[in-house]
C-alpha cells in the first residue's frame, strides 16, 4: 500500500542525503552506507514521500484534517451554554411566529390530532452562526444580521423531558430529513441541559422513499394523512 514517512535526518548529513529521486527515501537515522550513526541530537528536517502522494488513504486524512478545522472554527462562533426559557401552550393559534403559510395548516392540524402530547413549545428557534461581517460593523447591523442570516427551527418541542426537534412540512420529502437533522445536530451544540434530543417531521403526506432513512437516522415522522406511495 502506498504511504508515506517521517524521516529523522541529522542537520550534518543534510548535503549528502538530500532526498534525491535515487533515494526517495532520505537518509535513516543509520545510514549503512557511510557507517554513520545518528546523534542524540538528531531532528525530522521534513517529510519525504514514497510512492504516489495522491495516495487515496492519504488524501482521506489531509481532508478529515481540514473538516475538523472548519468544524472548530465553526463551534467558536457559534452561541453555546443557550436555554430555551419558558415556552407556550401547543394550543391552536391564528397564526404561528414565522411559520410560512402553507405550513400552518399542517401544524394547526397536528395540534389538533391525537398525536399532540407535547407540554409546551417554542417558535422560530434560530440555531446556527450569523453570516459574516467586517469587524468595524456597527452593532445594530451585527443584531439585524444575527436575527435574519441564521438558521430557524419551526418549532421545539417538550414532551415530559424528552426535547422533539419539529420540522413542519406539507409533504414530507428528503429535505425535511436532511433539514431537521442538522436543526438537531445545532441544538445540541448550543443548547445544554437537554439529554434527550429527538428529530421529527410533522407532515400533512410522506414520501414513501424516506421511510427507511428517516429510520436510520432516527426522525420521527407524523404523516396525518398517510404516506404516498
Amino acid at each position: 500500500m502506498t504511504h508515506y514517512e517521517q524521516v529523522s535526518i541529522n542537520s550534518s548529513d543534510k548535503d549528502h542525503c538530500n532526498g534525491q529521486p535515487g533515494n526517495p527515501r532520505g537518509c535513516t537515522a543509520n545510514d549503512s552506507a557511510n557507517g554513520r550513526k545518528s546523534s542524540s541530537n538528531t531532528k525530522p528536517m521534513g517529510r519525504y514521500f514514497r510512492g504516489d502522494v495522491t495516495d487515496a488513504g492519504w488524501q482521506a486524512g489531509r481532508y478529515n484534517r481540514a473538516i475538523k478545522r472548519l468544524q472548530i472554527d465553526i463551534l467558536a462562533k457559534l452561541k453555546t451554554n443557550r436555554s430555551l426559557g419558558p415556552g407556550e401552550k401547543p394550543v391552536v393559534r391564528q397564526k404561528y411566529a414565522h411559520m410560512l403559510t402553507e405550513d400552518q395548516a399542517t401544524w394547526t392540524a397536528f395540534l389538533q390530532s391525537e398525536w399532540n402530547l407535547l407540554d409546551e413549545v417554542w417558535y422560530d428557534v434560530h440555531v446556527g452562526r450569523p453570516m459574516d461581517l467586517p469587524k468595524d460593523s456597527p452593532n445594530y447591523m451585527k443584531a439585524v444580521v444575527d436575527g435574519v442570516s441564521r438558521k430557524r427551527i419551526d418549532v421545539i418541542g417538550r414532551n415530559g423531558s424528552v426535547i422533539l426537534i419539529i420540522e413542519v412540512k406539507p409533504y414530507a420529502n428528503m429535505m425535511a430529513i436532511g433539514q431537521v437533522v442538522t436543526y438537531k445536530n445545532l441544538f445540541v451544540n448550543e443548547f445544554t441541559g437537554y439529554r434527550s434530543v429527538q428529530a421529527m417531521v410533522v407532515a400533512t403526506k410522506c414520501d414513501a422513499d424516506i421511510l427507511d432513512i428517516a429510520n436510520e437516522q432516527k426522525v420521527i415522522i407524523i404523516a396525518l394523512e398517510g404516506v404516498t406511495l
